[in-house]
């Protein structure tokens, strides 16, 4: 599958993205499809991903957890058995 994301992006966003995809793949055994619709319906209306970016803040492993079950879950505190993902799509 040919990653296409629904934002600008550079080589380093995309690399960075790509980290994201493959945790969700992996931690969540959810599709390569799937992983990047979540990861564009959370970034698609932020602007482009270029350059220096906020989003670079936060390692991959956060974003990928935060996009899977949303803001505000503390998942770090939780086992993952007791957290609900956020319905996709």
């Amino acid at each position: 599958m040919e990653i296409q994301f629904s934002f600008v992006t550079d080589e380093k966003a995309v690399d960075f993205c790509n980290k994201i995809i493959t945790i969700m793949i992996n931690h969540f055994h959810i599709s390569e499809k799937e992983a990047l619709g979540r990861i564009n319906r959370q970034w698609e209306n932020n602007g482009d991903f270029v350059g220096l970016d906020i989003r670079y803040h936060e390692l991959t492993e956060y974003w990928a957890y935060l996009i899977y079950y949303g803001d505000g879950t503390y998942y770090w505190y939780k086992d993952k058995e007791k957290l609900t993902p956020i319905p996709f799509p």
